[in-house]
């Protein structure tokens, strides 16, 4: 499948999701379900936030900065228009937190999507000159903290990632076109 068919159906994904949340559709009752069945002691936690500020915009935006400061601009380009088009598909979804009773960090905004797996997305394969498999792994790691932490929904965590590899599928292709 080409870059432009992949960034398609990343972000169709994330409409479903999206309309699925403000519907409180099945994905939502799911993500309630799941959230429900974390534990309420969870140990490593202060590894776990250590491993989301990777994802935190103001330290991997900066960090992809430097890294393609030296390699030429490349796909940067994507980590901007992602990382806008995130916050205004948060502000326009505006899905609440779960609640603050199973949180283990202090999370701001809206939860949908996740700010830090979107950022870790966009960073890391930006940094990598635009490798979706980069950004998804660094998504998956965020993300899974995020998880852990309690401060998002599974779905918030798997609409970050698709917005991010979105944009990331969509920047190479129009590199290669």
């Amino acid at each position: 499948m080409n870059d432009l068919l992949k960034a398609a159906a990343c972000f169709a994904g994330v409409a479903l999701l999206a309309a699925d949340v403000r519907a409180d559709g099945r994905a939502a009752r799911l993500d309630r379900a799941l959230t429900r069945r974390l534990p309420s002691r969870r140990p490593g936690a202060a590894a776990a936030r250590a491993v989301t500020r990777l994802g935190d915009p103001r330290v991997a935006f900066p960090v992809a900065a430097a890294v393609r400061a030296r390699r030429g601009t490349g796909p940067f380009g994507a980590l901007v228009v992602g990382a806008v088009a995130r916050k205004l598909l948060s502000d326009a979804v505006a899905r609440p937190r779960p609640p603050e009773a199973g949180r283990w960090d202090r999370p701001e905004g809206f939860s949908f999507p996740s700010k830090h797996t979107t950022a870790a997305v966009l960073a890391a394969g930006a940094a990598a000159d635009g490798d979706p498999r980069a950004g998804a792994t660094a998504g998956a790691l965020v993300g899974a903290t995020r998880l852990y932490l309690g401060v998002h929904w599974p779905g918030d965590v798997a609409a970050g990632a698709l917005t991010g590899l979105g944009f990331l599928y969509a920047a190479r292709a129009l590199r290669r076109a």
